[in-house]
């Protein structure tokens, strides 16, 4: 998955795979995580917002499966 630098103070890169709807966001804090079944909709939003850090936390954390690479 290529992975993407992002103007955030809490996400470094992200990466989005549609054809299995797989989120990886690289947070500035270190760890990588991985989120399942993010419909490309959510992730169209997400690429949209004025700030990537507070989408994530409303719309995407807690919201799908996760785990840290």
């Amino acid at each position: 998955m290529k992975m993407h630098s992002c103007k955030s103070s809490l996400i470094a890169e992200y990466g989005y795979e549609n054809k299995t709807q797989e989120l990886d966001i690289r947070f500035v804090s270190g760890p990588t995580w991985r989120y399942s079944g993010v419909p490309f909709d959510t992730f169209l939003e997400f690429l949209r917002s004025g700030s990537k850090g507070k989408h994530f936390n409303a719309n995407i954390k807690g919201k799908y499966p996760e785990k840290e690479l």
